[in-house]
């Protein structure tokens, strides 16, 4: 059933809704559009910790996406890499800026805290191809 659900997610990445406020949907989405040529040439660790999530999907609260040139992966547990930026907030703001409703500026001033490497913060939007 494992196989099913990583395809399922795989493969419905472009029909996420504003009301489908599931972390594991969202974060596969955004590993498809990782652009990894605009990524360092190292590892790069990202710790989503996502608030308003459904009691269905809780277990999906926090997710980490690994970066590197050479893939990109989702991780539902810790990998055990230290972490560059964790970002927090509210899965509804993430998917609205995820599907280009708010600009990803506006969410992070006021809705998103983001902890860790500045420099990486700075280029989260463009590394995921977000509406700045």
């Amino acid at each position: 059933m494992a196989a099913l659900g990583q395809w399922g997610m795989t493969y419905t990445h472009d029909r996420i809704k504003r009301s489908d406020l599931d972390p594991a949907l969202l974060v596969w989405g955004l590993r498809r559009r990782v652009d990894v040529n605009a990524l360092p040439d190292r590892r790069v660790v990202l710790r989503f910790e996502f608030s308003g999530v459904p009691a269905s999907r809780t277990k999906f609260r926090i997710m980490w996406l690994i970066l590197g040139r050479s893939s990109v992966d989702v991780c539902m547990k810790d990998p055990g890499f230290a972490v560059d930026l964790t970002l927090r907030g509210n899965i509804r703001d993430y998917v609205e800026v995820y599907l280009g409703q708010t600009k990803w500026s506006d969410a992070a001033r006021a809705a998103l805290q983001l902890d860790g490497d500045q420099k990486i913060a700075r280029a989260f939007p463009v590394w995921m191809q977000l509406k700045r």
